[in-house]
């Protein structure tokens, strides 16, 4: 009997260092970066925000993973830094898939929060404005099998016209 149980041991010991990367949260780490520039000030009320989804032509956009903080950092010369997490259970689903991040930077308002004194129904979706920033690139992602962080993704931005 105890011949019989130390292998099974030994495999349960090993199976806990030997499990792939996959089966724990992806953390994304990254920063944005303005196109020509960074504005020098931006106006009260200005936040940023990155999203993490499943790349899928045919189908509507749905976010794994977002992040929003206040962009008025960058009058204090801090970047616009985010973290995003994919959790494991989409993570071990997405094999062979790809993500995109995208971002955008609402110069005095926030899309989150946004309330039109209109009453109309195209302010509900509203996203971006005039002046404010978003992704120049789609910026694509394969998610790994062998590491469970990526840093240093740089997305770069540029004002909406």
């Amino acid at each position: 009997m105890a011949g019989r149980v130390f292998p099974l041991l030994l495999l349960c010991f090993f199976s806990l260092f030997l499990l792939p990367a996959a089966a724990e949260d992806l953390i994304i780490n990254g920063e944005l970066e303005f196109v020509g520039g960074r504005p020098s000030q931006l106006p009260p009320g200005s936040v940023y925000l990155v999203e993490l989804s499943f790349l899928v032509m045919d189908a509507p956009r749905v976010a794994l993973s977002s992040f929003q903080d206040s962009a008025e950092k960058l009058n204090e010369g801090k970047p616009l830094n985010f973290q995003l997490r994919l959790p494991a259970a989409e993570r071990s689903s997405s094999r062979g898939r790809h993500l995109a991040v995208s971002a955008v930077v609402n110069v005095g308002w926030s899309s989150s929060s946004s309330s039109s004194s209109s009453s109309s129904s195209s302010s509900s979706s509203e996203w971006i404005r005039r002046g404010d920033y978003k992704n120049v690139y789609m910026n694509l992602l394969e998610v790994p099998t062998d590491k469970n962080t990526i840093d240093g993704l740089k997305v770069l931005i540029e004002q909406y016209k």
